[in-house]
């Protein structure tokens, strides 16, 4: 029986490794931060432009393109950029997203849905660019704290004159207009989403205009009842929203609704501060 001897095979030289050639993706600058919100904020304007006046999404467009998108398009213009700077605009566009979200939804099957859905993409872009660990941010100087202008514990100059009750301008006072979009803006994520919990907080919408309903209408002017009352039941009314949005829901149109509650208080604690100064000025005189 003889053994079957399998040939030796000659070894063969392996093929050299390939040597992996590094392509460097070029880094996202601030320039190109700056031109993605400064894109999307144009095209929330030519999206506010195009929706049909006096609709929920018209209403909602306004606070976002007009109040919402102000500070991140005002601190990305700054030349002396700092990480702090970076880091605000990357959490004030939180709100600005939440808010286009909502608007989309109010927006499904118009024209402008497009236009919004572009600009959503843009800022999300953004934003993620802005993340503290991307090398765009971290080649920033570190900077101070940046500070929202428009909060209450920003310094500001003293005011030449502080405004009388005759410099309202009643265009901008409309907080039963803000509350009732924000009514429809609920009810439009009842009928989406069909729970008990967003009902619940259109029936508490519903009756906090009621009492918003009273401040615009009230001929008094020195009547504080009344704008306290309403402010206390929107600070009230709004904390509950956000309880159930933030905890349960995580609704993109109740963010919406949140953001316009805070418009409208906001608007009302306005005026409950001009018509305090005026009083202290008519003692003085």
């Amino acid at each position: 029986m003889s053994a079957v001897l399998d040939k030796p095979r000659a070894k063969v030289a392996s093929a050299p490794a390939k040597t992996a050639v590094a392509v460097r993706k070029p880094e996202t600058s601030i320039a190109d931060i700056r031109a993605w919100i400064v894109s999307a904020d144009e095209k929330l304007e030519m999206a506010y432009d195009a929706a049909e006046k006096g609709e929920s999404v018209d209403v909602l467009l306004d606070h976002i393109c007009h109040s919402v998108m102000l500070e991140p398009v005002r601190v990305i213009h700054r030349e002396d950029l700092t990480q702090a700077d970076a880091q605000h605009i990357y959490d004030s566009l939180f709100p600005a997203l939440a808010c286009i979200q909502g608007a989309i939804k109010l927006a499904d099957g118009m024209v402008l849905q497009h236009t919004l859905e572009e600009a959503f993409e843009l800022l999300d872009t953004a934003q993620t660019a802005l993340d503290p660990v991307n090398e765009a941010v971290r080649s920033l100087a570190e900077g101070g704290t940046e500070r929202d202008e428009h909060s209450p514990d920003h310094p500001h100059a003293a005011p030449i004159a502080a405004p009388v009750e005759s410099e309202r301008n009643d265009e901008d006072f409309d907080p039963y207009c803000l509350m009732l979009q924000a009514r429809d803006v609920a009810e439009a994520a009842f009928h989406e989403d069909g729970s008990d919990a967003i009902w619940g907080l259109h029936s508490l919408i519903e009756k906090t205009v009621g009492k918003v309903s009273a401040v615009v209408e009230a001929e008094n002017a020195t009547d504080e009842d009344v704008r306290n009352d309403a402010s206390a039941d929107l600070a009230g009314t709004l904390a509950v929203v956000n309880a159930v949005n933030n905890d349960t829901l995580d609704n993109s149109l109740l963010y919406g609704v949140a953001s316009l509650i805070r418009m409208a208080k906001w608007q009302i604690d306005t005026e409950i501060d001009r018509l305090a100064r005026a009083r202290l000025e008519r003692g003085a005189a």
